[in-house]
């Protein structure tokens, strides 16, 4: 006999034995419960929050009719979003997994779908499993990236990359901190470039809060020093001179050399070797004008590649000029002018005159009176040399000019 229950309830069912009139009849009966199938629910007091996260439950599952339904709890554990620590991780601080309505605490950020099946008596059935998600937030996983080495007065973008690991404000706070950086501090997410002008291992930090709380990274930044570049001090020179720019070597460093706005380089090959510290310029000017050359060495360190330029000015004088006049015929006797004229102030140095130099006056002239001249004289220009006030150079340039005075006998007459 199959007997099928489809209503819950407290059945009776009795079993007649006999019947005949002569023996008559008896019966067995027995007792069924027949519970309804369980249905599991629950509710939960947080179904989200920050970590540590206590979660209390409230078992809503249907009653057996006869004895009493059992719980059967499991969690399990999803992270999206990668939020670290990325592991699972919960305790029962109240009841357990078979408990009526147990008390979860869980540590870890993520998603945690608590499971309730609820199991008939005698395990004679069980319900459709019934589930609540429970999600865990956390303080911001926060990381920072850094260049390597950079070089004393370098800029330097700051990144970041921050997990709000399931902040229900997409808005997260920033504070940066930069040792020796210019600005030193921000409250942006990306503070764009910061200049980094204090050589040494500097500390950068970053601290992003939500509404779990701050995380703070930090990470060291190397700010390399910058190598000393001497181009030299500022030098006056003569045209046609050779001087020396520049300074001594150092061992570890090399030197690039560059003239600024057409300054001449001859000759290109010490310009264009990074082993000439000191190299030696030769210059000319033609013109009635000093000129001022610029150069500029950039001195890199080869075990860091930092480097620093420097300049220096070359002044370039022209060579002073001077010329002579007065070629003339006099008498036995007679007196004759020699006129000199060029560089104002500078000596003339001539030969067979009364001295052996004259200085032309601001106007760049001078005059030599020769008097009571018996010989054809030739006055001979072997040089001249300005009058300057340092630091310009005194500057001399070789002549050979001349002015000639021939003497001719007096006349003399007889009768």
């Amino acid at each position: 006999l199959t007997i099928t229950f489809t209503v819950a309830g407290t059945y009776t069912v009795r079993l007649y034995l006999g019947g005949s009139s002569t023996c008559g009849s008896t019966f067995t009966e027995t007792t069924i419960c027949v519970n309804p199938t369980p249905t599991a629910s629950f509710t939960v007091d947080n179904t989200i929050g920050c970590l540590p996260l206590n979660v209390a439950t409230t078992n809503n599952s249907n009653s057996a009719t006869c004895g009493t339904n059992t719980a059967l709890w499991s969690v399990t554990y999803a992270n999206p979003t990668a939020c670290a620590p990325n592991s699972s991780a919960f305790t029962v601080t109240s009841g357990s997994l078979s408990s009526l309505a147990p008390v979860f605490q869980f540590s870890n950020p993520g998603n945690y779908t608590v499971q309730l099946i609820a199991i008939a008596p005698n395990n004679a059935c069980s319900s459709i499993p019934f589930t609540q998600t429970v999600t865990v937030k956390s303080p911001p996983n926060v990381s920072i990236q850094v260049p390597a080495t950079v070089c004393s007065g370098q800029n330097i973008s700051l990144t970041q990359i921050v997990n709000n690991c399931y902040s229900t404000n997409p808005s997260p706070t920033y504070a940066w901190t930069i040792n020796g950086g210019t600005p030193g501090s921000s409250s942006l997410a990306n503070p764009g470039q910061i200049l980094m002008n204090t050589a040494g291992t500097q500390t950068i930090m970053l601290s992003v809060t939500n509404e779990c709380g701050t995380n703070t990274q930090s990470s060291n930044q190397v700010v390399n020093p910058l190598p000393t570049a001497n181009a030299g001090v500022d030098i006056h020179m003569c045209s046609g001179d050779t001087r020396t720019i520049g300074s001594a070597n150092v061992p570890g460093m090399t030197h690039s050399w560059v003239g600024l706005a057409g300054a001449p380089t001859s000759p290109l090959s010490v310009f264009n070797s990074t082993n000439i510290s000191n190299p030696s310029v030769t210059l000319t000017n033609n013109s009635s004008s000093p000129i001022t050359y610029t150069y500029e060495v950039t001195v890199t360190e080869t075990s860091t590649g930092c480097s620093k330029k420097d300049q220096v000015d070359v002044t370039v004088y022209p060579l002073p000029t001077a010329s002579i006049s007065g070629a003339t015929t006099i008498c036995n006797g007679g007196n004759a002018t020699l006129t000199f004229t060029g560089t104002p102030g500078a000596t003339v140095a001539y030969t067979n005159g009364p001295s052996p130099t004259i200085t032309l006056d601001a106007a760049g002239n001078a005059t030599v009176n020769i008097t009571g001249l018996t010989s054809s004289t030739t006055y001979t220009l072997t040089s001249v040399t300005s009058n300057a006030t340092l630091p310009i150079p005194n500057c001399t340039k070789a002549l050979s000019g001349n002015a000639t005075i021939t003497v001719r006998p007096v006349p003399s007459a007889s009768i």
